[in-house]
């Protein structure tokens, strides 16, 4: 459980990161490029301490395909890592194009709210494929999950003036793919492989992220540039970011996905959202002070 909180705690700091680079009027785009590189190059830094890409074309070679689920070997472990990593990685750019054009086109309220919504996919998923079934108390505690979202961003009463609800659906199903995606990697696999599963990802992403990049610069005709204050906003935020990476898989071994994936989406929101008070000085209405305190109702009966 200890893996948990203080994974929900650098989540939670990576989002409050963000808060303050926006603040501090630092380019966005180059903070996610920057955290994405430093967290590949330090996840990449481990796997090579680890031995995992010594001798990794033999082990990926000798995978099995049909018992990829079935046989814990090194070389399915893998291939199987590889596989979810890359898709992660994926969803990870995906996931972020989704909730900056969602923000122009829903508004910032709806985009949250449905962007927190993803621990219903893989609650449920986890329900069905691994027979993880809350209790009648975390059901209630998942009920209220729900709840606390809903009060905290003002409800669904705008959902029906959303002008492109195909993309709140997006956020949902790239949320949800994202954490499905963690339980594989740790269910189906042998322990000791985290580091190559947490590096294909990043790599992934950064690669992304680059190619995106050098896009918006060949379409606009402009060069690519970025000042040392990026540079050190992206390093900061990359640190916390690898660390709740590796602490989400360890929490997952441990944890059952019934209590962390509601725990992960509702803890977080509860950090967050005092955070903006306590630090930010960000306004609360009543409604949203009720959500925190059914949010926290929900993550003492999720966890009984």
């Amino acid at each position: 459980m200890i893996y948990l909180i203080i994974g929900v705690l650098l989540s939670s700091l990576v989002t409050i990161l963000f808060k303050v680079a926006d603040r501090l009027r630092l380019n966005s785009d180059n903070l996610i490029l920057v955290n994405y590189s430093l967290a590949a190059v330090v996840s990449g830094v481990l796997c090579g301490q680890a031995g995992l890409y010594a001798g990794l074309p033999a082990r990926l070679m000798s995978a099995d395909i049909p018992t990829l689920l079935t046989a814990k070997t090194p070389g399915n472990t893998c291939f199987l890592l590889m596989i979810v990593g890359f898709f992660s990685g994926v969803y990870y750019i995906v996931d972020l194009f989704n909730t900056k054009s969602s923000v122009i086109y829903n508004g910032a309220t709806l985009t949250a709210l449905f962007g927190k919504f993803g621990f219903l996919i893989s609650t449920f998923t986890a329900a069905i494929v691994w027979k993880e079934i809350p209790t009648g108390l975390q059901f209630i505690g998942i009920l209220l999950a729900i709840t606390g979202i809903l009060l905290a961003s003002g409800g669904l009463k705008n959902a029906g003036g959303a002008k492109k609800p195909l993309l709140l659906a997006a956020l949902v199903l790239t949320g949800g793919l994202m954490e499905i995606n963690g339980k594989c990697a740790v269910y189906y696999t042998i322990e000791g492989f985290d580091s190559l599963y947490v590096n294909v990802i990043f790599t992934t992403a950064f690669l992304l992220c680059v190619a995106n990049t050098a896009r918006t610069c060949i379409r606009t005709g402009t060069r690519f540039t970025i000042s040392w204050r990026d540079i050190a906003g992206g390093v900061i935020l990359g640190l916390p970011n690898v660390a709740g990476s590796y602490l989400a898989l360890m929490a997952m071994q441990t944890v059952p996905a019934n209590i962390y994936f509601p725990t992960n989406a509702v803890g977080n929101l509860v950090v967050v959202s005092l955070a903006g008070m306590l630090l930010f000085r960000e306004k609360t209405n009543a409604m949203q002070k009720l959500a925190i305190v059914v949010t926290v109702v929900s993550l003492t009966l999720l966890n009984l």
